[in-house]
């Protein structure tokens, strides 16, 4: 796996870490052990899936709920939900 630079650098864990096994987890089918790695990645997984396949197609992109993900809410949203678990992940 790709070492995490933010880890490297700080010794704490970025909104990110764990991201590789969760996708790993996943791609075996092991579900459990996905969301033990990073519950809040796992948990936005289906944004970042459709923003990134809204980002390659245009038929996505025109879906309804794709165009949502693009609003400037939900990209706030997201963004203060990362750095929130990034916060709190350390100090747990």
């Amino acid at each position: 796996m790709i070492p995490c630079p933010f880890h490297l650098l700080t010794g704490y864990d970025c909104p990110f870490c764990g991201g590789q096994r969760l996708l790993v987890a996943l791609f075996h089918g092991d579900i459990v052990s996905a969301f033990s790695f990073n519950p809040v990645l796992f948990c936005l997984l289906p944004y970042f899936v459709l923003v990134t396949a809204g980002a390659f197609s245009k038929r996505v992109r025109r879906w309804k709920l794709t165009e949502k993900c693009y609003s400037n809410h939900a990209i706030f949203a997201v963004v203060a939900i990362c750095i929130l678990w990034g916060v709190v992940r350390n100090i747990i």
